[in-house]
């Protein structure tokens, strides 16, 4: 394109600052959409959660959850694109500079939906987990209740009544594709901090999804023990993809995890941790999360130098 024309088509677009601005706006707008979205993301993944379960699409879960998130932008970026559409038809078919007054004026529209996409998202992350979460927790409070209110239950059976508790809500998805799908290791900072606010954390979520492989059957696992008055941590391997629970019994360190452990001790339920690193041989190292967010390394108490 040769001097002249250039010339001609910044002048016929009303300047370059014209057209720097609209792509600002742009970014700007798909900056603020993006970020929304991946920042309060409880409302899309529970709606990504209703489209799995109830289509039966557990395999094409990827599939469904990437088509999600490309809607929900396109949808998004519509009056981005209409604003860019009409600003771009204004200015072909003028031939004055077009200036702040005008381009502020066709944007109004774009800030518009802006606040009213803000306002109904938050909206949506007070009131789906009040709606979803609530019952679940009630759930959970009644089964603690009821051990706790139970005075002929011992240790041993109490750590066998969790067990079985979270093995039922989680449907014994520990070994099933679903457990692929943790909307729980999906949800944002932002996400758990409301969460938080409402009572909720991942524990409820875990029982609302009703599924996860071996860390939600940690979690869900220490979080009764520890609403049931024992002393509790999720341990993990650092170099093996597993995680469990462990209480303290006496003084000693037990492993609660019948699921996988388990099988290869005697005592399905309660492995002392100390004898870990029979069952498990090699150079292993060993790490526990406690609740306060604390992440220790506890090798050595699994028999690991």
């Amino acid at each position: 394109m040769d001097s002249k024309a250039s010339r001609f088509l910044i002048r016929k677009l009303g300047g370059e600052r014209v057209i720097l601005l609209m792509f600002i706006i742009v970014a700007l707008a798909t900056y603020v959409y993006y970020y929304l979205a991946e920042t309060f993301s409880f409302p899309a993944l529970i709606l990504y959660y209703f489209t799995v379960t109830n289509l039966g699409l557990i395999n094409q879960a990827t599939i469904v959850y990437s088509a999600i998130r490309i809607a929900l932008y396109i949808l998004l970026l519509l009056p981005t694109i209409h604003v860019v559409c009409d600003l771009t038809k204004h200015i072909l078919r003028r031939r004055k500079r077009t200036g702040m007054t005008l381009i502020l004026r066709r944007t109004r529209l774009q800030i518009v939906f802006i606040v009213v996409f803000i306002v109904l998202i938050v909206i949506a992350e007070l009131i789906l987990p009040i709606y979803l979460l609530l019952p679940v927790r009630n759930k959970v409070n009644h089964f603690i209740e009821t051990v706790k209110g139970n005075p002929n239950t011992g240790t041993t059976r109490v750590i066998r009544e969790v067990v079985k508790y979270v093995n039922e809500s989680l449907n014994s998805s520990w070994n099933k594709p679903e457990s692929a799908l943790e909307i729980d290791n999906m949800l944002s900072k932002i996400d758990y901090s409301i969460l938080g606010l409402l009572g909720f954390d991942v524990t409820h979520v875990v029982f609302f999804q009703k599924w996860g492989s071996c860390g939600q059957y940690a979690v869900t696992t220490s979080y009764l023990l520890s609403k049931l008055g024992f002393k509790v941590r999720v341990a993990k391997f650092k170099d093996i993809d597993h995680a469990w629970a462990e209480v303290q019994l006496n003084g000693t360190w037990y492993i609660v995890d019948p699921w996988y452990i388990g099988l290869f001790y005697k005592n399905h339920l309660l492995v002392p941790a100390s004898e870990l690193a029979t069952l498990f041989r090699g150079e292993h190292e060993v790490a526990a999360l406690y609740f306060n967010g604390t992440e220790i390394d506890v090798s050595a108490d699994h028999g690991y130098k």
